[in-house]
């Protein structure tokens, strides 16, 4: 990863799909310490569906977003998905004439029946929060729902995923 971001001078890589329980994962394996001095400046920020429990070091779906260099510095602010379920993670970036644009790296699940697939993670998860809808219609329901409110603040919003 660190040699294809120099190589190609990217400032900005979504990751979707990590399959990785970060509450699970040794610190010295975590991105944010790999990552750790590849440059002069890096923000990082990730989701995973935290709705629940951790079972193993594996948990399918989940995203990562890293800013690096001088992009990094001018990052505003970073969130994730706010149901918890690891479906997105964002920045939002102060450029020129402090513009402000969002950059959203996001994953939606494939419908599996699979007891440890994020598609039934996040029936788990939609049904702790009294929502019964598919989770794959809830993704395109919340997703449009948070860029139409990215919109409304004026930010120009880029998805990846």
């Amino acid at each position: 990863l660190r040699g294809t971001l120099l190589k190609h001078s990217i400032d900005v890589v979504g990751l979707s799909e990590v399959n990785k329980d970060w509450r699970l994962i040794p610190q010295k394996e975590t991105m944010w310490t790999l990552t750790d001095g590849w440059f002069e400046h890096r923000r990082l920020v990730s989701s995973i569906n935290t709705l629940v429990a951790p079972r193993t070091s594996t948990q399918y779906g989940g995203t990562i977003l890293m800013a690096v260099n001088k992009l990094a510095y001018n990052i505003v602010s970073m969130e994730e998905d706010s149901r918890k379920l690891g479906r997105w993670t964002s920045m939002v970036i102060r450029g020129k004439n402090q513009k402000l644009a969002r950059i959203i790296c996001a994953y939606c699940p494939c419908k599996s029946t699979g007891p440890s697939s994020t598609y039934a993670l996040q029936v788990v998860g939609l049904a702790k929060q009294n929502t019964m809808e598919c989770p794959r219609k809830q993704f395109w329901i919340d997703l449009r729902s948070f860029i139409v409110r990215c919109q409304q603040s004026k930010e120009d919003v880029v998805i990846m995923g």
